[in-house]
């Protein structure tokens, strides 16, 4: 119980440092009144399905940038999700789709997985395919796609999680730092402190395991004792009868 409820607590506090790498959703850049730039994280945990073979919005997202009239996607996508089939395996189609508040649109095809009956997980690394797109819009919808073979329905997806680099409100010629590495570096400290205190814990549980062994041995030579006297008490030998002699 007590290592449980320590692993609870490490956890919640790995937690709460990781969190604080993202503000505003935006994480691993500078903030502030001047600008910021970073990754934005969507996220879309819910299941979804496709059985046509017709491409089919599974997640939407909207980005609105803080500044209206200097902002830009910079590139660099990432995607990862969860996928499986249905029925039959078979594949499962996925693309990713941007349109500006202008109505311009940039689609990517992230490629076509084989999947089977058993929840399987993807990684894919778009790059720099966004950072041509059309700057200083006020807003930039974001929709993640999927679509079955028709010969081999049915596709799902869930979990769906996408970053996106981005510019909102930079000034121009300002060096924007990047505290990556000590965030990276404050982080690290606060889990080695924490699985020193989790080896401590742990010496300590398998000490008190050794204590406890050590007692229920104690208790149980102590209860033998104690019926061995009182079988040796109640069983005294019998005095043989005297015989007389005449």
């Amino acid at each position: 119980m007590l290592r449980r409820k320590y692993m609870v607590i490490a956890l919640a506090t790995m937690s709460v440092l990781a969190g604080s790498l993202f503000n505003n959703n935006l994480a691993f850049g500078a903030n502030g009144s001047s600008g910021s730039w970073g990754a934005i994280r969507f996220v879309e945990p819910n299941e979804t399905f496709e059985d046509q073979g017709i491409w089919k919005d599974a997640a939407t997202f909207t980005w609105i940038p803080k500044n209206s009239t200097n902002n830009a996607i910079i590139g660099d996508v990432r995607m990862y999700f969860e996928y499986k089939h249905e029925v039959v395996d078979g594949y499962v189609n996925c693309k990713l789709q941007v349109i500006g508040s202008s109505g311009q649109i940039w689609e990517y095809t992230a490629g076509s997985w084989w999947a089977e009956s058993t929840w399987d997980y993807n990684g894919t690394d778009m790059g720099t395919w966004l950072v041509n797109y059309p700057f200083n819009q006020l807003s930039y919808t974001i929709k993640f796609k999927i679509r079955c073979d028709p010969s081999y329905p049915i596709a799902y997806v869930r979990n769906i999680n996408i970053f996106i680099l981005v510019a909102d409100g930079m000034e121009p010629g300002k060096n924007y730092g990047v505290p990556l590495q000590e965030n990276y570096n404050s982080l690290q400290s606060n889990v080695t402190e924490l699985q020193g205190d989790y080896d401590d814990l742990s010496s300590q549980i398998s000490e008190l395991g050794t204590l406890r062994n050590l007692t229920y041995a104690l208790l149980i030579t102590t209860i033998i004792l104690i019926a061995t006297t009182v079988y040796l008490a109640v069983r005294k030998p019998k005095a043989k009868p005297e015989i007389e002699t005449k």
